[in-house]
């Protein structure tokens, strides 16, 4: 065992000990940064997950700070569960972000998105198709993200039971115009399968205004001739949306655009 190998587990055994063991808060708080280091060390995730649950939001922050950098997929049931309890406002949004990059360490990332829909449109079923499949287009141009059981006609459920992250993409998409301008508004957030909201975020799409038509190259085409329509603006609005949504949430899972 060489000199620094073996400082090094001095180090993470001083760090673990006050992590653990000290009575000041703003000294727990320091170990938990500190832990971020030790990257594939289960007893270093382990500590940090079980100080999710300090008495001192300082420490349960700097806790989940530390796990942003470190955790594996494996602690990912665990942040949440714990998650779930958390009241501070502060210290909640760092778990959801520490639970956010363990879901971004598995390998696979299994997505259902029929609950994301769009209100306020006549057309809202045609819209609500558009910003899912706009969503899931853009999310499958990553790496490591799988289709959900919802959306899979294959009948083969046992396809994906090796996902080791599954999240539920939720939002609503309000729309204010009609098929030659329009705004929109999305309010997305991707859940677990228990209610524990991993990352959300607000999308606006402003001034988006009906697509091109296409041109006609009929010689024969006159004035009575029957054209077709560019993409109606709502459409374009929820294309952009969802594809937008798809790379912020990649980038809070994965860290990468």
């Amino acid at each position: 065992m060489t000199a620094s190998v073996c400082h090094a587990k001095v180090g993470v055994g001083k760090l673990l000990s006050n992590l653990s063991g000290s009575g000041a808060a703003r000294i727990r708080a320091q170990a938990a940064l500190a832990l971020s280091s030790f990257d594939h060390n289960p007893a270093v995730v382990k500590a940090l997950v079980r100080a999710l649950e300090d008495p001192h939001v300082m420490v349960r922050s700097s806790a989940a700070r530390a796990l942003m950098a470190i955790a594996p997929a494996e602690a990912f049931a665990d942040i949440c569960r714990i998650g779930a309890q958390e009241k501070e406002p502060f210290a909640l949004n760092w778990i959801q972000k520490a639970a956010a990059r363990s879901a971004g360490a598995s390998t696979k990332v299994l997505v259902n998105v029929d609950g994301l829909e769009c209100v306020g449109a006549d057309n809202r079923m045609m819209v609500s198709q558009k910003l899912r499949s706009a969503f899931l287009q853009k999310l499958f141009a990553y790496d490591g993200y799988s289709i959900g059981v919802s959306l899979d006609f294959s009948g083969d459920a046992s396809a994906d039971e090796g996902a080791g992250v599954e999240l539920d993409i939720v939002g609503s998409f309000t729309v204010d115009g009609n098929k030659q301008a329009t705004s929109g508004k999305l309010d997305v957030r991707a859940v677990t399968t228990e209610g524990f909201v991993v990352w959300s975020t607000v999308i606006e799409t402003l001034d988006v205004v009906q697509g091109k038509a296409p041109e006609i190259k009929d010689p024969f085409a006159d004035e009575f001739t029957i054209r077709e329509e560019g993409e109606d603006a709502r459409l374009v609005a929820a294309t952009e949306a969802g594809t937008r949504a798809a790379t912020r949430l990649n980038v809070e899972l994965r860290g990468v655009e």
